[in-house]
């Protein structure tokens, strides 16, 4: 049976299109998704907190559906006229600096092969809860995470004072992250999403080149660099309902790219979910109505030839509790 099954996924299962395509020239819209805390499993789900099994469906569905994920270097380069941006791009960020973005987060996006920016409060460096030095140099030097500058000190109030104090805390919180880390920093994120155009104009003769608000929005070419909206990722999202609210924030639907893998005996299981159709010779697969993947056929399928009973799906690690195994 395991020989049937695997002669059945290297016919069914396409390895097309996996490589993502460039979009020089292209206006796209980049979502820009805000994280802050992740979670323990089972934990508060709201505004600020992710558990952290739903983070990694978040992650899982994002790389399924062909999202890449950029840098705010890779998208200063875009809106600067530079190299264009991977087909889906999405820029992957984290408020304030949590703790969990280390001990959840790190490790997840390894996995998936995702990048992801820390916007760091200074202040709180080796707070509890919080991220200490050592491993904000060892988040950095993984390639996986890039840190910037939230401020010194995160103050409500910080878009209404008086330059001076603006500067301390943007400059203060720059130069703290410059030495720890030895890299310029060049992109911030405002405290509680508040900025003015005083504010805007101390980022703009501090080096700053682009900044984050908690608008809801997406980034595209023409929208000013010290203003760019992004997408607020709440504990109750699953990972179809953050695909599908980026899609509608960018007007952009993104597509599941089949994944490019050699199948191996050991991981061939008979399928226990429902399939129907989700275009010309594709088929999608459904686990208690959430959608999983989907396959292409080689051959038209019609009735009760829809592989009813006979479809096997080839799954990685990670796939095991979304494919409800006997």
């Amino acid at each position: 049976m395991k020989k049937i099954a695997a002669a059945v996924l290297i016919v069914v299962l396409s390895v097309s299109g996996v490589v993502p395509a460039f979009a020089n020239g292209l206006n796209q819209p980049v979502p820009i998704l805000m994280y802050h805390n992740i979670v323990d499993e089972g934990g508060e789900e709201d505004a600020l907190n992710v558990p952290v099994d739903r983070f990694e469906d978040h992650i899982r569905t994002l790389k399924y559906m062909g999202y890449n994920s950029i840098t705010f270097e890779q998208l200063h380069e875009y809106f600067s006229g530079g190299e264009g941006l991977p087909e889906n791009p999405v820029l992957i960020t984290f408020d304030d600096g949590y703790l969990s973005n280390y001990s959840h987060a790190f490790g997840i996006l390894s996995e998936y092969g995702y990048c992801a920016t820390v916007f760091m409060i200074t202040d709180y460096i080796g707070s509890y809860g919080y991220l200490d030095g050592e491993m904000l140099v060892e988040m950095q030097h993984s390639g996986v995470f890039d840190i910037q500058n939230h401020s010194a000190s995160h103050l409500y109030n910080l878009s209404d004072m008086d330059s001076a104090r603006m500067r301390a805390q943007v400059a203060g919180a720059r130069e703290v992250l410059e030495e720890l880390l030895d890299k310029p920093v060049r992109f911030f994120c405002y405290p509680f999403g508040r900025h003015s155009s005083a504010l805007r104009g101390v980022l703009k003769a501090e080096g700053i080149d682009m900044a984050v608000t908690t608008a809801h929005g997406a980034a595209k070419i023409g929208d000013d660099p010290l203003q760019l909206d992004r997408i607020r990722v709440f504990g109750f999202d699953t990972g179809k309902s953050l695909v599908n609210r980026i899609g509608n924030t960018t007007g952009r639907h993104a597509k599941p790219v089949p994944q490019d893998i050699k199948p191996n005996d050991e991981d061939m299981v008979p399928f226990q979910g429902t399939t129907d159709y989700c275009g010309t010779s594709r088929i999608c697969l459904y686990v208690a109505e959430n959608f999983v993947m989907d396959v292409v056929s080689i051959m038209p399928l019609t009735g009760d030839e829809r592989i009813l009973g006979l479809i096997y799906a080839l799954y990685r690690p990670f796939w095991k509790k979304d494919l409800s195994l006997q």
